[in-house]
């Protein structure tokens, strides 16, 4: 009967131990949470991303929809895309990069001809087992196609757009408040503060 009742009590203080431990473990959480500085973000103003499909015009109209503007060192806005391309790639590794960088010389001098001053090939070269071509603001994916068409063997196997977005000037304060308004709208991929950046 004894040995139940100090059993009894051993479990009892081992509970009464552990959630004293517990407190003191989440009580240090809390407080490193609380220690660890807010990372530092532009006061009135909010960066919108885009997506692919979605011209700057379209972008445009939607953030003056808003009585909103584009902030004065907004970046451009990206109408540049680059391809994927496959050419034979079950070629060794030598003798495959040296193909493919002679089709990649190809590609930017098929484009001079097509094109002469408004050339769409920004850069074409071998990489990997693959060629990426990447293409300027004057093409579209139209012709970038038509341009690949002409080499025989050249599969398309990704278009990789770069990032469409703008810094847009809001109400200082209302940051967060027009994230949300504007990450509902069906051509915005997100809405974030526009952080700042610490370099170590």
């Amino acid at each position: 009967m004894k040995t139940n009742l100090n059993m009894k009590k051993s479990v009892w203080i081992g509970i009464v131990v552990g959630f004293i431990v517990l407190g003191i473990i989440t009580s240090g959480f809390l407080l490193i949470q609380k220690s660890k500085p807010e990372q530092d973000y532009v006061k009135g103003e909010i960066i919108v991303g885009f997506y692919d499909n979605i011209s700057e015009k379209e972008a445009t109209n939607l953030i003056h929809s808003y009585n909103l503007e584009r902030s004065q060192i907004s970046p451009e806005f990206s109408k540049t895309f680059f391809l994927k391309l496959n050419y034979k790639p079950k070629l060794s590794a030598e003798e495959g990069w040296e193909i493919r960088k002679d089709i990649a010389r190809q590609v930017e001098e098929k484009d001079k001809e097509f094109h002469g001053e408004n050339f769409i090939v920004s850069s074409s070269e071998p990489y990997s087992n693959q060629i990426i071509v990447t293409f300027n603001e004057k093409a579209i994916e139209e012709t970038a196609k038509e341009l690949i068409n002409n080499f025989e063997g050249l599969e398309i196997v990704e278009i990789v757009h770069s990032p469409k977005f703008m810094s847009v000037s809001v109400p200082e304060g209302e940051e967060n408040k027009w994230i949300k308004i504007l990450e509902k709208e069906e051509i915005v991929e997100y809405a974030e503060l526009n952080f700042i950046t610490q370099l170590d």
